[in-house]
């Protein structure tokens, strides 16, 4: 399936809320602090919205909490992209690394231009996190090859090419 799209990232920017804002610090996305810590992207592969309702009402009945629910930061979005009504791995994990919406087939690269991040930037969070100095970690519960996790430190015009 080839889906073709006049942008990646600039028009059709969503602001969207990264998993990854549970950890990293607020300079990692342009904010002024000191430069110390680490980020850490943890992916739980296969889990949405659905997972986390599922798990909460099964260990914690309906109206509990479990801890995922007590982090100090949580960020819920839509996970489409820019030109279907569902995501690819590499295209949903596009979203999440950059922080705007993307065409179905994109890995962190399009074909025509680098994706613009929310930050203006052409860098996903991680890569953005680790310029400005932080430790960073990848920890994945699927293969080493998902790329739902490779696309936060690395990117390619095509799926194929990875």
């Amino acid at each position: 399936m080839n889906r073709k799209s006049p942008t990646c990232g600039g028009r059709g920017k969503v602001p969207i809320a990264l998993a990854l804002l549970l950890i990293v610090p607020c300079f990692a996305l342009g904010q002024d602090a000191p430069p110390t810590g680490s980020a850490i992207f943890i992916h739980p592969d296969g889990t949405g919205g659905q997972f986390w309702t599922a798990h909460r009402i099964h260990h914690h009945g309906p109206d509990g909490m479990s801890h995922w629910d007590r982090l100090e930061r949580m960020g819920l979005y839509r996970s489409h992209v820019l030109d279907a009504t569902n995501a690819s791995s590499h295209g949903g994990a596009t979203v999440h690394a950059y922080g705007v919406k993307v065409p179905f087939d994109t890995y962190g690269h399009c074909e025509e231009k680098p994706v613009e991040a929310l930050s203006g930037g052409h860098k996903s969070i991680m890569q953005e996190a680790r310029d400005a100095g932080l430790a960073i970690g990848l920890i994945n519960s699927g293969q080493i090859c998902e790329p739902g996790t490779g696309v936060f430190l690395a990117g390619a015009a095509s799926r194929g090419m990875t």
